[in-house]
């Protein structure tokens, strides 16, 4: 198989066993590692994010190199329109 796309699989599956499961409010954590940059993770928890419309407030923590996502409301922009009521006589 293909370096680049195992590199992505394993990110694939190192992301979707945290962010799956979380709750509103709920926050969990995805650990880097060498393979595992936090920039590429985190691009794809905003990938995932978009994909699935769930969001996560997602920070680094460079000490222990861990990044933290947290289970937001949806911006205020994904909101849903809402119908309006027409007045046709």
């Amino acid at each position: 198989m293909d370096p680049e796309k195992q590199k992505l699989q394993n990110i694939s599956k190192h992301v979707h066993s945290v962010l799956r499961t979380l709750k509103m409010g709920e926050t969990g954590t995805v650990a880097c590692s060498r393979e595992m940059k936090p920039e590429e993770l985190q691009l794809y928890m905003v990938a995932y994010a978009f994909h699935k419309r769930k969001w996560f407030e997602i920070k680094h923590d460079k000490v222990s190199n861990v990044l933290y996502a947290k289970r937001a409301a949806p911006p205020p922009w994904d909101h849903a329109p809402e119908e309006e009521e027409s007045e046709e006589p």
